[in-house]
């Protein structure tokens, strides 16, 4: 009895050794959804919603998710261009690797094109132009919960991680994004 109950301790101190810590708060929204604005706001550790008004805009709430609460968000169909349409949240990152994972699904399926993206980037930077961006997903978002996962490495040489911000970006109009349990974690 006292190898199986030590077996089982030895177990649970094993998992809980390895599991990883989330870097972004919140990353289920059960602590509520992002608040929409249109200015850059730099509110660290809390998700906020970007748009240009010029671009349509966004709309969030509360949805039911993949696991518990999610966030629904909604990308108004508008004439020009959809881009600058995101959700972010801003923290500090440190030389590494990392693992992003997420799940989504949209209310109808997606363009062929890539229309959900995840990114880090400088708040200083003045467009959302490469950063050594780990762009995903490769795969379409569909109908049906998905999990999306990408790992990217962050150098010593690269600028504004210290003050980096994290997004993601929903390009296609007329459609219902459906985001839960996002994960940023240091894997290395």
């Amino acid at each position: 009895m006292k190898k199986m109950a030590f077996c089982l301790l030895s177990l649970c101190f094993g998992l809980t050794a390895f599991a990883q810590e989330n870097l972004l708060e919140n990353g289920g929204f059960e602590d509520g959804i992002p608040a929409v604005v249109t200015g850059q706001k730099s509110t660290q550790g809390k998700w906020l919603a970007y748009y240009q008004a010029q671009r349509g805009g966004i709309e969030t709430s509360e949805c039911e998710g993949f696991k518990g609460k999610g966030l629904k968000v909604t990308v108004n169909k508008c004439e020009k261009p959809v881009w600058d349409n995101y959700i972010y949240q801003n923290l500090s990152l440190e030389p590494g690797q990392y693992e992003i994972t997420f799940y989504a699904k949209a209310s109808k399926n997606a363009a062929e094109r890539t229309s959900l993206r995840v990114m880090i980037k400088p708040t200083t930077a003045s467009y959302l132009g490469d950063f050594k961006s780990p762009w995903s997903p490769k795969k379409k978002v569909t109908t049906e919960w998905q999990q999306f996962t990408q790992k990217f490495t962050i150098t010593d040489d690269q600028e504004g991680v210290d003050n980096a911000r994290f997004l993601i970006t929903l390009e296609e109009p007329d459609i219902d994004f459906f985001i839960d349990e996002v994960t940023l974690t240091k894997i290395k």
